[in-house]
Formats: structure tokens, C-alpha cells, sequence
């Protein structure tokens, strides 16, 4: 995934006439998850329930440095429940034992919304 990050990412940047692209090389790819870093075992799917009753899905995103974006999918995750619909914005980061999210609204996605909040942990 990070290969194709980059590789749109040059394909812009050629487009855009920036005399400095930026290339795949600079997104390292990993085949091995314990080379990967700490940021790898939170990234990822997750599905549950709000309240025990409304089902979910969350797509997480390691962004490096334990900081990650992600999305709520109600109902579940795309192809696999989401209505199609119901969908928020999440940020967080991680500390030594858990990785808090909180939703995002804004044009930029830039202002925290506290009606969504979670947290990912090996507990």
C-alpha cells in the first residue's frame, strides 16, 4: 500500500510541475511485521458494536510516529455490512499501552468531535 502511496504521489507531483517529486522510494515497503514498527499492529480492520447493538467498521491507518487516521463505517465495514451512507472521520496516536481515537469534522478534518471516541489495546 505504501508502494502505491507513492507512486500517485510522483504521478501528481509530474502533473503539478514540481521540480522536486517525490518517489516510491521514499515509502519504505515491509514484508516482515516485526520490522515494521509498533505502528503496524494497530493498523488495520476492526468491526464491533456501539452500545451492543449498532454494528460497526473501522479502517485504521498508521501514519508513522504512533499518530493514525482512520474511518467508521456503520453498519460494518465496506462489502461487508456498511449501509453505504454513515461514515466519520477519526484521528488519534498511540502511547506505550493503547491507541486513542477521537472523530474529526471540519472542512479539513481538523476539529475534534467529541461524540466519537475509542481506543485500541492488547487488553
Amino acid at each position: 500500500m505504501r508502494h502505491f502511496i507513492g507512486t500517485l504521489i510522483v504521478l501528481v507531483s509530474l502533473v503539478s510541475g514540481t521540480e522536486s517529486p517525490i518517489c516510491a522510494a521514499d515509502y519504505p515497503t515491509f514484508t516482515d511485521r516485526h520490522k515494521a514498527g509498533p505502528d503496524f499492529r494497530v493498523q488495520g480492520e476492526y468491526v464491533g458494536k456501539v452500545g451492543g447493538k449498532y454494528a460497526i467498521g473501522v479502517q485504521v491507518i498508521a501514519l508513522g510516529d504512533g499518530k493514525f487516521e482512520g474511518v467508521l463505517f456503520g453498519g460494518g465495514l465496506p462489502g461487508a455490512g456498511w449501509n453505504g451512507s454513515t461514515i466519520f472521520y477519526i484521528k488519534g496516536k498511540s502511547d506505550r499501552e493503547r491507541t486513542r481515537l477521537h472523530g474529526v469534522h471540519g472542512e479539513r478534518l481538523e476539529f475534534q468531535n467529541p461524540s466519537f471516541n475509542g481506543s485500541i489495546s492488547d487488553r
